[in-house]
């Protein structure tokens, strides 16, 4: 019996869908759509191609390396590498270097909390699990080791030694944790298995018994053997030995060197090789170094890093900073806690010094330095003061990276004259033991207590650095600090520390016109953008003085801390002070030259002399009515713009939100931390935040938050913002990146997908049809509104693209291994992993000059039932041509997976030519370029089939000229026969 002849048509207005069964799939959706766009209805276009911008530093003019985030700032295109921001020029196709930013992810983890203040506390990490040890209140030495990713407990607060015990560290051997202490003249040691974490320590040995009983030590650790170096007992010498997992000696080495009461061991490695960087203390003034192999001899030969006269360091630590350069840093204390400073020193593995410089006043050591990812250098340092002490953690440049337990830390007494350990995993994430003190204040006013030990956690690698976002003319860039960009340099916001411990240094009684009273001052550090904003810190405590020497020609000589953590130059401190027994504070005078406010003293003197008629109609103190003070913006990983105001999350608290006051022109954003927004626990971390319309929307991993209304004043009150709202829905955000406002609502990436968030704050699946891409982690999410287009980009060469104007239709682009991408000058700007930024290129369809293919793949096509009987013929595609290209058919059938035909031909081939008779439609097909159409007709090999697809590709071939669009593609129609029926079967597939 003879077919029923049928035309099929199939149009191409539908995108990918990867939720249905591909033997489901509808004529008009397709299995494939790669690098191809929905321009018009059934039009599908190839992509724009991407143009490479230049990729070198203009002042090494080398090329960028380790490139991690893009930013449209003020019509400039900002690029973020790992220690530098970056500023494009086009002119020169170059970028311009515009300071050091170095984004990371800070977290501070509980390890005890109670109400003692511990000492001594060193941390190390081993197969995601750390061991902290620390000497306690009562002087026992405790211990604890937890899951690195969960905080959990193997053991919590154990006893390592009840009493006797002193200077307690923990290494990392092989696969087994060591735990060391002195007693007495012994170094015991004692260790806990990683097979065993729930176990108990092995029984106590003495690894060595002529230590000092001062407990003069430090230990370091390579693969699974352990080294130490002390002070002998009674001659006072230096020794270095080996030990094994069990505590056990290996090796020693008896130096003829002295310790006095400092020494630090370090291990770097250089040239595939470890090497065990020791320096010690010589009487009060020598500060002396080596560098020794494994084995003990020396690679470096013992040398001086200081001799200078008063040097009598507390602390001391060394670390790799260069492929072959050691930098040491050592402490010097000052007239007093917050005078403590920092000098270094470098020195070749080829046994070169450098010169002696003073490294950062107002901070002592907190923690041993560690060599990062990239050769970096990583140091904790401590501002100890009695409202403001701080760990910061710094680079070997003095740039503040980040900064934890701000104004909780602790002292400089806890923290073990050898240091505590730090630990830094291959995928850069950085731990050291601190201890903390205080309190935190909560917006409803509770309290928890910090006091105890805590982990600080440092993640260089985390998904949410380098986010960033404009207002007010500055560009903010999340991590260990808020960083600042201002068009001109790249800066902290706000200011780390305000003026504290104002001290009456001197009266006189002449030389001024001052008269007999009493007087209130108060300073702070004010520091004015490349913008013009001006940026002023939280006022100093106030400061009493009483006048009495009977003139009226007084003076007063105010002594005010500088400023010495800062990356800002030119920062001014001004004096404010109240009439005689007034309320409120005047401005006095002003020191601005960098000379005045000099980073490498600590304190300068200001002279006041005016008399109380000339100063009431100076500036006023802008705190004076019940304004909130400016408070410096903690750490964060998440950043938005809402309402005018800045919003920060990813805070120490991980279910608050913090909002900067009213931003008005001419004023730095500042914050203050009464105002905040605290989020119920439910669905874990807030992993976003985005401003859509009047809303705040709140992400967490399994839940979403909608938050309305206003942010009080800055007198902090009259806040309208509700209770954060729980939005109806089982799911969350868990791509920081994924999010992004586009006309509909804001799109995001959920574990079930990416889902829309309607303006109506409804949930709605947009993402079923590229279901098979889920796993993919989205590194940026943009709006191309010229394009009608969301798309989300990966690192694994595709980026999805999700056209609102279209019903929603996908497409996918590959060949696109994106780190993070913008929207710059109206186009989609992307940069690689291999460190190129290209940006979408109308004019042209190659990426880098290289070609892209494209590809769309139709769904299987029937015209019987999923199993039934038919026949295809002949198939024609109809599209426009465009400019030369190889276009290859590839035809499958019966479901399979292989193909059984593949046609490839140049369209020169056919365009052009007549062919074929008959009625378009009909059983016969012809084709006329002569207004551009693109048809191709052939024949099917394989024409008995129960379905049949085609995948259509244009594919590059050396001999054509393809550098252009190429076709459009609008639909196909097939030439088939139906029969009744179920398609009949082989032997071996029927029961």
């Amino acid at each position: 019996m003879s077919l029923s002849k049928a035309k099929v048509e199939v149009l191409f207005t539908k995108g990918v869908n990867n939720k249905s069964d591909d033997k489901t799939v509808l004529n008009s959706d397709l299995l494939a759509l790669e690098n191809r766009v929905f321009t018009k209805y059934a039009a599908l276009d190839k992509r724009y191609g991407y143009t490479q911008l230049g990729n070198k530093d203009c002042s090494t003019k080398t090329a960028i390396t380790n490139a991690r985030g893009l930013a449209d700032y003020k019509k400039s295109l900002i690029l973020m590498a790992d220690d530098k921001l970056y500023d494009y020029s086009p002119s020169a196709s170059e970028w311009l270097p515009k300071g050091a930013l170095t984004s990371a992810s800070v977290r501070l983890d509980p390890v005890i909390s109670n109400s003692e203040e511990h000492l001594t506390a060193r941390s190390v990490s081993l197969n995601g699990v750390t061991a902290t040890v620390w000497t306690a209140a009562d002087g026992s030495l405790r211990y604890s080791v937890q899951d690195d990713s969960t905080g959990s407990f193997y053991v919590s607060n154990g006893t390592l030694k009840a009493s006797g015990g002193i200077n307690p560290t923990v290494l990392a051997l092989g696969n087994v944790f060591i735990f060391q202490y002195v007693e007495g003249t012994n170094l015991v040691s004692t260790t806990l298995g990683s097979g065993d974490l729930c176990g108990t320590l092995t029984t106590p040995v003495n690894t060595r018994t002529d230590l000092d009983s001062a407990g003069i030590y430090d230990t370091t650790s390579v693969g699974n053997r352990g080294y130490a170096v002390y002070k002998v007992t009674g001659t006072g010498v230096m020794k270095l030995i080996e030990f094994n997992t069990g505590g056990a000696l290996v090796n020693s080495l008896t130096t003829a060197e002295t310790i006095d009461d400092v020494v630090s061991l370090s291990t770097v490695e250089y040239s595939g090789q470890s090497y065990l960087s020791t320096g010690w203390k010589v009487g009060a003034n020598q500060v002396k170094a080596v560098v020794y192999t494994r084995a003990f001899v020396a690679h470096v030969a013992a040398f001086d890093l200081d001799t200078t006269s008063g040097t009598d360091i507390s602390k001391m630590t060394s670390a790799l900073s260069d492929t072959d350069v050691i930098t040491w840093v050592w402490q010097v204390p000052g007239a007093s806690a917050d005078q403590d400073y920092l000098k270094t020193r470098t020195v070749t593995m080829a046994g070169s010094t450098g010169s002696i410089s003073e490294l950062m006043r107002g901070v002592g050591l907190a923690a041993k330095a560690a060599t990062g990812t990239n050769g970096k250098f990583f140091v904790p340092v401590l501002h100890e003061s009695e409202l403001q002490a701080t760990i910061f953690v710094i680079d070997n440049s003095g740039n503040v990276l980040c900064k934890l337990a701000a104004g909780n830390a602790g002292t400089h007494a806890g923290v073990d004259m050898t240091l505590g350990a730090t630990s830094l995993s291959d995928i850069g994430t950085y731990r050291f033991a601190m201890n903390v003190k205080g309190v935190i204040r909560s917006e409803n006013a509770t309290l928890f207590s910090l006091l105890g030990i805590s982990l600080g956690v440092i993640d260089f690698d985390s998904q949410n650095n380098y986010t960033s976002r404009t207002l007010n003319n500055n560009l903010f860039v999340v991590g260990g600090i808020l960083n600042l960009y201002d068009g001109n340099t790249v800066v902290e916001q706000g200011f780390h520390l305000f003026p504290e411990g104002l001290i009456d240094q001197a009266t006189a009684s002449t030389g001024g016109f001052m008269s007999d009273g009493t007087y209130l001052y108060q300073a702070v550090y004010r520091w004015t953008d490349n913008q013009g904003n001006i940026h002023t810190s939280s006022p100093s405590e106030t400061l009493s003085v009483t006048l009495s020497a009977g003139t009226s020609t007084q003076t007063q000589t105010v002594r005010i801390p500088t400023l010495r953590t800062t990356g800002k130059s030119d920062v001014v401190i001004d004096l404010y002070r109240t009439e005689s027994l007034g309320s409120i504070a005047y401005k006095v005078t002003s020191v601005s030259t960098p000379t005045d406010n000099d980073t490498t003293v600590d304190y300068v003197d200001i002279v006041d002399t005016l008399a109380d008629s000339s100063i009431i109609s100076n500036e006023i103190l802008y705190t004076i009515g019940g304004v909130l003070e400016n408070i410096s913006a903690p750490s964060c990983d998440l950043v938005a713009t809402h309402q005018g105001r800045l919003f920060i999350a990813g805070l120490q608290d991980r279910n608050e939100i913090r909002y900067s006051k009213i931003v008005r022109a001419g004023e730095g954003v500042a914050f203050n931390e009464l105002l905040s927004i605290k989020v119920d626990p439910q669905g874990g971390d807030i992993t976003n935040i985005i401003s859509m319309d009047a809303v705040l929307l709140i992400f967490k991993e399994d839940n979403i938050y909608a938050v309305v209304g206003s942010g009080a004043s800055d007198l902090g009150i009259d806040s309208t913002y509700a209770e954060p709202e729980l939005i109806a829905t089982d799911v969350g955000c868990v791509d920081v990146n994924s999010t992004v406002l586009g006309p509909e609502g804001v799109y995001f990436k959920s574990n079930k997908g990416i889902y829309l968030i309607t303006r109506g704050l409804q949930a709605m699946y947009v993402g079923a049809a590229v279901e098979d891409f889920n796993s993919y982690t989205i590194t940026s999410a943009i709006l191309s509104e010229t394009n009608n287009e969301i798309r989300f980009t990966t690192q694994v060469g595709t980026t999805l693209v999700y056209n609102y104007y279209f019903e929603g239709n996908w497409s996918v682009f590959t060949n696109q291994y994106v780190v993070d991408s913008v929207v710059w000058n109206g186009a989609h700007t992307i940069i690689d992993v291999n460190n190129a930024v290209s940006q979408e290129d109308s004019s042209s369809y190659r990426d880098a000059g290289a070609f892209v293919d494209s590809k769309v793949s139709t769904g299987w096509i029937r015209t019987n039932a999923i199993a039934g009987y038919q026949r295809t013929w002949r198939a024609v595609l109809l599209g426009k041509y465009h400019s030369d290209h190889k276009l290859r058919i590839t035809i499958y059938t019966d479901y399979s997976s292989i193909p059984t035909q593949t046609i490839e031909v140049n369209a020169a081939d056919f365009m052009g030519e007549v062919y074929g008779t008959g009625v378009y439609g009909d059983t016969e097909v012809y084709g006329d370029d002569a207004n551009g159409v693109y048809e191709y007709e052939f024949h099917i090999k394989k024409q008995k089939n129960q379905a049949i697809r085609f995948e259509i590709e244009d594919v590059y071939d050396n001999a054509i000229d393809s550098t252009g669009q190429g076709m459009t593609l609008t639909g196909m129609q097939l030439l088939m026969g139906v029969k009744n029926g179920v398609n009949k079967l082989g032997a071996a597939k029927r029961g």
